[in-house]
This record gives C-alpha cells, structure tokens and sequence, in this order.
C-alpha cells in the first residue's frame, strides 16, 4: 500500500555541500515534487484513462524551454510510451514475458531511430539491432558471452563485421580476446587473420601481464597503456594509468601522461564530493542518498542539472543558461544519443555507440559524463577509459573491475563484471545480478502461492488440533490468504517488474512465515497459550486485510507507485 501520512518521509535534506533541497507529497504519500536548489520537478499521477497510481506527466521546470514529459502504459504496468518535452516519442514493446524487444523514436510521424532485440526462452538476447550496428551472441553453459558477430554499418548500405571471441579459465578470469576482421564483402567470419589479446592471472584472479602492479590489499595500482585508453574530453591523456586509493577502495587520484584527476569524498564516504581533473573542479550535489548527482558545478554561477524522466532514469541535463539537452537512450539503458529541446528538431545532435564490455566504437565522440549505463549515471569522465561503477572502478577493455568485490559472491570471481554483460548488469560494483525479475516473476508466484496455501492449510490443522487457538488461527489464516493474494499477484503478472518482484518477495516472507507459525501451533498446542494467539492474530490480520481489502490496489497502484518514488529504478 502507499505509506501512509505518519510514516517517515524526507521532506528536506542537506548534502555535505551546503545545498538543501526538498521534497512535496501528496495525501498518498507519493512524490510531487522536488526542489534541488537549482530548479523543481513536479510529478503528477494518473488521468482520464489512467487510475493506477503511476507517473503520467512530470515537468522538469525549466523556463524558456518545453518542460513536460508524459507517459503511457501497457497493461502490465510498463512503460509503453515516454513523450519528451520537445514532442519526440519513445516507443517501447514488450513480449509476453515482459522483456522489452523494441524501442522506437518518432516525432510528428518521422522516425529518427529505432533498437530491436530477439531474445531465447530464457528471456536472453540472443540478437539486436541499433541505428550504427547489428549483433548476434552466443553464451556457454555457464551463462558466459564467448563470441559476438559486430556487424557496423558503413558508407552506403554496406557492412563490416568484426567477430570477437572470449575464452576463460576455470574461474572465469579472461584469458584471450581473439578478434577476426571482416571477410569478403564485409561478412562474418572465425577462421582467418585473428588478433589476440592474451592474459596471464595469479592465485588471487590478478591480472600479472606486463605493467599492472597491485598493492597488498589487491588494488590496481598501474594499469598499462593498452589497456588504458581515455575517450571523449580525456583523450588527451595517454600512457600508463596510475591509481590511489582511499582506505575504503574509492579512488582518489588517477594520472596518466598529462592528465591528472583527484576526487574528494562526502562525509558518508560512499560517494565523489568533488573531482579536479587538471585544473578544472567540478563538485556533486545531492538530494539524497543515492550516488548519482542531481547536479554539479564548476563555479558558483556555471552548473548543470541532472534530471530523470517519468521512469526515473536520467532523460535531460538543463544548465545555467537555460538550455536543455534530452538524453536517448538503447535497449540496453546506455545514453547513445542527444538532441536539442526545441520543437523545431528534427534528428539527434549527436550519437554514439559501445561494445558489448561498454568499450565506445570511437574514443573521440564519446560521451564523456555518461554514456555506456548511461541512464543510471555510471559516470565516464575518469582517465583511461574507466567508468566510476559506484563503489569501483570498471575497464571495459578487461571486464574487470580495478579493485576486489566488497562483497564477495557476486560476480565469478572478485575481479570480474558479469560475464555475461548483455543481459546481466552490476551496477554498483558490489552485486552482480540478471535482468530476470520479470520473466521468472511467475515462477516465483507459483511457488509463493503453494506456500501460502501450505500456510492456511497449517492453521487449519492448528484450529483443529486446539479449540483455544482459534483466535489465533484466524489471524494466521489472514497471514496465509495475504500470501496466497500476494503470490497470485506475482504469478498472474500484473504491474510492473518492481511490483512483480516486490509482490513476490512480500507474499513469500506472509508464506513462509505463516506456514511456520501454523506448524508451531500444530506442534505446541495449549502451550503456545492465548497470549501467543492474540499476536499473531494482529500480525496476520493486518497483513490479511491489507490483501484481502486491496489486493488489486497493492497490484496496480501500490508497488507501481514504489517504482516512482525512488530516485532512480534499477531494474
């Protein structure tokens, strides 16, 4: 259900910086609106053929500019349409399962774009398309990328593909990228002038090729210049890439050849306060307590604003001259285009595209804030290449990341990014995870159900077994209904991902805790006494009529609305 008006929300917050900003809900609890310091956002909700709680317009407050941005929804809950301020559309189809297979730009009936995907019944791509390039992908039986066939396009309708070949060791360490040029007429083919890229690792999964040095706590210390290679703004700085640490792993100091980057951290110390790259400082400034800037400066008068749209994810940047930059993302939620915010527009103002690792086709246009997981803010602006995955740094020339996985398990091994970068994302450098909520969310369902049916059918026998226990029981039995509600909910599909999974993992704790109390019940008896009974039946009563009162509410409203109320989505 959405929180109620006596449950905490921030309605202020001041960054290490000085900076306060505010928030604004409505009667619901749901965001309205967002002041930053710099500008306010206001979200509004539902219309005339829209009564789910979900974000149907929101309007970034920039004067002198179109502001609003719209959206519309499938019937699952997802994202069917986002309308920028300037009148361009953002198509998006989805399959049965809910994975998204196509996205297509328009405006005033003209595409300017448009991205496709085939995806396996696992709901893994196994071939795209963009406006630049096509791909197909084969994966081993550990879920691991080992071959893409990059088919670019050319002058005229012409094509040149490139095969790039992965092979690893048994701990899934990298040991050779074998690429192979394009043959006759540009197709693909594995079979005649490769280049190798070969890596030799230690014990400790480190890569020991010549120039990489390491510190006694495994941090990359010096990464070669093959392996370094600065893009956009940096591409100046080239050579050997030198990195300094902080005493929890975050960077402080990068240098290679001329260029020389030094971050500051925020009193949290989770998060880059400031960056000095050269001479030049540009600090973040937050509204909370996500890593991602709302906005950063230069000087007191020279910022930019980073602003999302109605799904959360960054959409626009609208500087201190009032000029606005929509930000166009792919399938894959990479920034790979902009545009002007003028209703005259007619095609992007600029476009690039990365690898499947996030490597940029060209290192010149490249983006230099964000790009590859561009519409998480995974910044790019550090040297060499590397981008700032919130806890570590990540070189998409290696797949690895430059210091070990603070929490391990995650991904293969300490060092790596998931294996399978297509269709599995690690987004903060600390957990690696698929993008498999949706599709198996009604797996999960079933399960979630039996469960709570398990979990009526225990109180069920508790009732039976001990007469005393029947106020008890109910209350139980409310727990179990809410599960086996809860549980429907995720198996039938309805709302989106983060309802789905939010519905599937709220019904499986009702399940599986009300199956355990009901079992106890059964095997206690007298014991468990009325004083027992009388809390659960207030716990399972309350989460009971919460399900049997709303349960189309919680599906279609309520976890949506969750999903919009975060800062940023994830999944």
């Amino acid at each position: 259900m959405c929180p109620r008006k006596s449950e905490a929300q921030q309605t202020s917050y001041t960054d290490a910086n000085g900076t306060t900003s505010t928030t604004g809900y409505d009667l619901l609890g749901r965001k309205t609106s967002l002041n930053d310091g710099k500008g306010t956002t206001t979200w509004a909700y539902d219309s005339s053929s829209e009564h789910r709680g979900v974000v149907t317009s929101e309007d970034i407050g920039v004067a002198g500019a179109p502001s609003t941005f719209t959206a519309t929804y499938n019937a699952g809950g997802d994202l069917a349409t986002q309308t920028y301020p300037n009148g361009l559309v953002a198509t998006s189809r989805y399959d049965n399962d809910g994975n998204r297979f196509a996205l297509n730009y328009t405006k005033d009936g003209t595409q300017w774009m448009g991205f496709a995907a085939a995806t396996d019944v696992d709901g893994k791509i196994r071939a795209q398309t963009s406006p630049q390039s096509a791909q197909t992908y084969v994966y081993d039986y550990a879920d691991r990328l080992v071959s893409v066939s990059d088919a670019v396009n050319g002058t005229g309708s012409s094509t040149s593909c490139v095969v790039r070949a992965y092979t690893f060791d048994t701990d899934s360490n990298r040991t050779a990228l074998v690429s192979y040029p394009a043959g006759t007429g540009g197709a693909c083919q594995a079979s005649s002038n490769p280049t190798t890229r070969s890596n030799t690792v230690d014990a400790a999964d480190r890569i020991t090729n010549a120039g990489y040095t390491y510190d006694t706590l495994g941090r990359t210390l010096t990464v070669p210049a093959t392996d370094a290679v600065s893009t956009g703004a940096n591409t100046a700085a080239v050579g050997n890439l030198t990195v300094g640490y902080y005493t929890n792993d975050m960077v402080a100091t990068q240098t290679q050849g001329t260029g020389s980057v030094t971050t500051t951290l925020d009193p949290n110390r989770n998060r880059i306060a400031t960056t000095t790259n050269n001479t030049t400082t540009t600090t973040n400034h937050y509204t909370g307590d996500d890593d991602s800037p709302d906005w950063t400066s230069t000087t007191p008068t020279a910022w930019t604003r980073n602003l999302t749209g109605t799904d959360g994810d960054f959409a626009a940047t609208a500087d201190h001259t009032g000029t606005v930059t929509l930000q166009l993302t792919n399938l894959h939620g990479d920034i790979i285009a902009t545009c002007a915010d003028t209703t005259t527009a007619t095609a992007v103002s600029s476009y690039t595209e990365s690898t499947e690792y996030g490597l940029p086709r060209d290192t010149t246009t490249a983006f230099t804030d964000y790009g590859w997981l561009g519409t998480k803010q995974r910044s790019q602006n550090a040297l060499g290449g590397l981008t700032l995955m919130g806890a570590r740094l990540y070189n998409p020339a290696t797949g690895r990341f430059l210091t070990t996985d603070p929490i391990p398990g995650g991904n293969p091994n300490t060092y790596t990014y998931p294996l399978d970068p297509i269709n599995q994302l690690d987004l903060t450098g600390q957990w690696g995870f698929r993008k498999w909520i949706k599709k198996h969310s009604k797996v999960i369902g079933r399960v979630v159900a039996v469960a709570g049916i398990v979990a009526l059918a225990a109180t069920g026998v508790g009732m039976i077994a001990e007469g005393s226990m029947l106020v008890g029981a109910i209350g139980l039995a409310a727990t179990g209904v809410s599960a086996a509600g809860g549980g429907a909910l995720c198996y039938g599909g309805g709302g989106s991902r983060g309802a789905r999974f939010a519905n599937c993992f709220g019904a499986a704790m009702d399940a599986f805790g009300g199956a355990a109390a009901g079992a106890g019940m059964l095997y206690k008896g007298l014991s468990i006494g009325r004083h027992a009974a009388h809390g659960f039946r207030f716990a399972g009563m309350s989460r009971g009529f919460s399900a049997i009162g709303g349960l189309e509410s919680v599906a279609s409203s309520s976890w949506l609305w969750a999903s919009h109320t975060s800062r940023r989505r994830w999944w």
